[in-house]
């Protein structure tokens, strides 16, 4: 919690940090507690969190669980279904604990960029399976077409420009060449089948 305050106050650097489990350890439980912890505490002023997964199966899976855990978030989560539902939960003023999937973060049509939907601060993304979906950030050429795009993950942050992100991953396909691979070596501690890391990446 104390590294969340410290990402997310004004000069702060977004990057809330990576905390890593092994299949069976309770991720999504301590994504929930985790939540309630961010949601109770007095300096985030009723913060709006983004459960961010990257398949429909795992979206209902965490919701469900998400949704028994009313008396520890103070309100019912909501899942956004639509691109046009989810830009109208995240322009919300304050509040919220958001549900999507992170293929909703697609820019318009003949865009580069996602357009901002809210600056606050108070914002926390919470990206189940990180290893997975947080990449894109560097400009992909089309050498047929000319045309430039990023990845979801960019689109993300254009949408959510000053909120702070931490990842949940799990464990990832390890090949050579997967950027998976980097990210598993980079965990520095371990307890309990979780690891938690810090490094020069975006989290």
């Amino acid at each position: 919690m104390a590294r969340t305050l410290e990402a997310s106050r004004p000069r702060g650097d977004r990057k809330v940090g990576v905390i890593w489990h092994t299949q069976g350890s309770g991720k999504s439980l301590l994504m929930a507690f985790y939540a309630g912890q961010v949601i109770r505490h007095p300096a985030m002023a009723n913060p709006t969190l983004v459960v961010l997964t990257d398949r429909n199966d795992l979206d209902e899976q965490l919701f469900t669980t998400f949704s028994r855990s009313h008396d520890l978030l103070r309100q019912a989560p909501v899942r956004a279904e639509s691109r046009e539902e989810l830009q109208a939960l995240l322009t919300r003023p304050s509040g919220g604990v958001v549900f999507t999937t992170i293929q909703k973060f697609v820019s318009p049509a003949g865009q580069e960029t996602y357009p901002a939907l809210t600056d606050r601060r108070n914002v926390v993304v919470m990206a189940d399976e990180a290893h997975r979906s947080q990449y894109g950030f560097r400009a992909h050429l089309d050498r047929k077409s000319g045309e430039i795009s990023y990845g979801f993950a960019k689109h993300l942050r254009d949408a959510l420009p000053n909120a702070s992100f931490i990842g949940f991953p799990g464990t990832p396909i390890s090949r050579p060449g997967s950027p998976t691979s980097a990210t598993r070596s980079a965990a520095t501690t371990s307890r309990a089948g979780c690891a938690t890391r810090r490094t020069r990446s975006s989290w």
